[in-house]
């Protein structure tokens, strides 16, 4: 990120997809470190890391906006 793009819609893309790759890659960083300091990490070892933060990740928004449905649907009493 450090130059700005001569092109000004690579530059707005750029700005808006930075806040979702810190929350989807930025927290496996660690993850991501201490697997390639083993000389032969199990393959699928990364992916199943991914796949069960971005499941879980999938999961609390799934919750979420089913409750902020639900809080819609329900009339409230008057």
């Amino acid at each position: 990120m450090g130059t700005d793009s001569p092109i000004a819609w690579k530059s707005a893309g750029y700005k808006i997809l930075y806040p979702v790759k810190i929350v989807l890659i930025r927290p496996m960083l660690p993850f991501i470190n201490y697997v390639q300091q083993d000389p032969d990490p199990p393959p699928p070892f990364v992916a199943a890391g991914f796949a069960l933060y971005w499941s879980i990740l999938a999961l609390i928004l799934y919750y979420l906006i089913g409750k902020i449905k639900h809080s819609n649907l329900v009339a409230p009493d008057s």
